[in-house]
This record gives C-alpha cells, structure tokens and sequence, in this order.
C-alpha cells in the first residue's frame, strides 16, 4: 500500500478536436486544480506545460504510443511514488446522459470476499506478479475509458452539430423572411413612385370644357363654306368638292345631248 503523504499520480483523457461542448473544459479545470498531481495528459486541446507533466500525447496518437503510457505505470506500480492512480474522463452513458468522472485505478478497491484456500502455490516473486497484475489491470482501464470517452465524445459532437445545423436552417429562414420583406417593399416603392408620377406629371389634366364634344362640323355647310370659315378665301380644292359635293345630293348632273 502506497504512503498517503506522496503525491497522485493523475491520467486526464480530453480529446484533439473541438465543437463539443466543454467536453475539454471540465478537463482543463480538473487539471489546474490538480497542482501537485503528476499528469499524464491525453488530448490536443488541453493547453498545459507545467513540470509536473510526465507525458503529453495526442488522443489520435493514443494506441501508437500506448507502450509510453504503459511505462510510467509500470514505473509508478514499481516505485511506489505516488499515493494514488487515477484517471479523469467524460463518460458515456447513453446518447442524452455524460458525465466527467474521476475513478481510483489504483490502489485497487477490492469489493469482493478474499479466498482463504490453499489450493495452489505461485513459486515465483509475488510482488513482481502483483505488480505485473496491476498494470495491466490499469492500462486495461485506461484503454476503456478512452473508448468511452470517443463515444461521449462523438455523440456530444453529432448533438452540437445537429443543433448547429438547426439554427443555420432557422437563421436561413429569418434571412429569407427578411428578403421578402425587403422585396415586397421594393416592390410597393416602386409602384409608389410610379402612381406620384403618374398622378403628378403624367395624367391628363381635366379641363372645365362642359360643350359636347363634336368630331365634324355640326352643320351641313357646303365645302366652299368649310373653306371660307378656316382659310378666309375660297381654294380651288373647294371648289372642286364643291361640285362633287352637288353631283352627291343630285343637284348637279351631266346629261348627254
């Protein structure tokens, strides 16, 4: 059993990409907080160089580098440097339940009934063995926890996004009620000017001219007349309707003798 006096040893599993919540956040604050906890820091996002920074990897680099993480447990198991072993990560419940949750990997809380039998014997180091155990036992966690931790986190992310996609779909909507809007005004505008200057500049004026209108001369004047009242003489085309104007009413006639 580790001394409770000496520092913990702490894994934090945020993640590389952004657009989800403060899935990174509660990571970053847990961190600061934790000034005397050595660190294994997993995540792009998380932005923190302090001394007491064992590792820092990216979440995509997790199983590349897994051999790294592995060895400073195995060292910290080994050393027994550290009071405690714990990890730090969002958990997945279900597609409308998470949760940043802090478990204690280590010492071990053993919540079962210890076997008193002698059934076997181990003819080797038991501590080396146990210490073997233990290790694995946390890197197998470690490994759960961040196959949990991508669940939360890309779930949080299709949430975000869907409702990213709603508000773009309703801005576009405001944005195309406030074109029409401004289209049906322009609209009406226009026609308002037309209508100022029509009515202002363009209509025919009403004249206070009450007398029939009459297209042809009212009375039954002959040409020669006609001609007399416009021109004040008497033309040679006058004349000539005049006599065509006479043969019309069969007053003037040519008879061959």
């Amino acid at each position: 059993t580790p001394e409770a006096d000496k520092p913990e040893f702490n894994i934090y599993i945020a993640n590389d990409y952004g657009f989800c919540g403060n899935f990174n956040s509660e990571v970053g604050r847990r961190i600061r907080k934790d000034n005397d906890a050595y660190k294994i820091i997993i995540g792009k996002k998380i932005v923190y160089n302090g001394d007491e920074v064992l590792l820092k990897i990216n979440k995509d680099d997790f199983f590349k580098r897994f051999g790294e993480i592995e060895e400073c447990v195995e060292n910290a198991i080994k050393s027994m440097n550290y009071s405690k072993i714990n990890v730090f990560y969002n958990h997945y419940y279900s597609m409308s339940s998470f949760e940043f949750l802090k478990i204690q990997l280590f010492p071990v809380e053993f919540k079962g009934e210890y076997y008193d039998g002698e059934d076997f014997v181990a003819e080797t180091d038991m501590n080396s063995l146990l210490s073997s155990l233990i290790s694995f036992y946390i890197c197998y966690e470690l490994k759960m926890c961040e196959c949990i931790s991508y669940a939360a986190e890309n779930v949080l992310r299709t949430q975000i996004t869907s409702s990213a996609l709603e508000k773009l779909e309703e801005k576009e909507q405001e944005a195309y009620e406030t074109y029409k809007l401004f289209l049906y005004g322009l609209i009406a505008g226009i026609i308002g000017i037309i209508a100022y200057v029509y009515i202002n500049h363009d209509r025919e004026y009403q004249t206070a001219f009450n007398v029939p209108y009459l297209r042809d001369i009212p009375n039954h004047y002959s040409p020669t007349t006609v001609s007399y009242l416009f021109n004040r003489k008497i033309t040679e085309d006058s004349i000539s309707a005049e006599i065509l104007n006479l043969i019309n009413k069969k007053l003037l006639w040519m008879k061959v003798v």
